[in-house]
């Protein structure tokens, strides 16, 4: 009797069988999940891309109300400049003006470089001194691998917008 009693308290963990179909539960989930998973990490990447290039024509922008001076921000490719008009106080690292800006986040030929491997349309945009879109346009975003893009809008209001 007292065997029988032993033997119950002694039974404890998981059989092979639980194991296995508790293994397999996680790899069709982990199965399902995983296209899902590719498809929202390629829009992050292009959503951050078009972010960043938004932060840097914002950027500025603000510059030319802070400094109270015509400023263009020109894109190529992965890189883009913001340069400083002639009507711009000129900082110490410039021999004349119109240069580059430089700043957190340039080299030191004024480059911002796009940290993903997004591609952008060039083109150019302009602020005035109070900030508004003295030039104004639009830069598409393009993630390579799979073709998506975003478009990154300046009004003439100069609000940058990524509709």
């Amino acid at each position: 009797m007292t065997c029988g009693l032993l033997r119950a308290q002694d039974r404890r963990g998981f059989t092979l069988s639980e194991l296995l179909v508790v293994v397999g539960v996680i790899g069709i989930l982990a199965a399902a999940g995983v296209p899902y998973f590719i498809v929202y990490w390629q829009n992050s990447t292009l959503q951050a891309g078009a972010q960043e290039l938004q932060t840097i024509v914002n950027r500025g922008r603000q510059l030319a109300i802070s400094d109270n001076c015509n400023v263009t921000v020109t894109q190529s490719s992965n890189t883009a400049q913001i340069s400083l008009g002639a009507n711009c106080p000129m900082p110490s690292y410039c021999a004349s003006l119109p240069c580059n800006w430089l700043g957190p986040g340039s080299d030191p030929s004024g480059n911002l470089r796009l940290a993903n491997s997004v591609q952008v349309t060039a083109g150019t945009v302009a602020f005035n001194y109070l900030g508004a879109g003295a030039t104004t346009g639009s830069f598409t975003v393009t993630h390579p691998p799979t073709g998506n893009t975003q478009t990154v809008t300046v009004s003439s209001s100069g609000r940058v917008t990524i509709p």
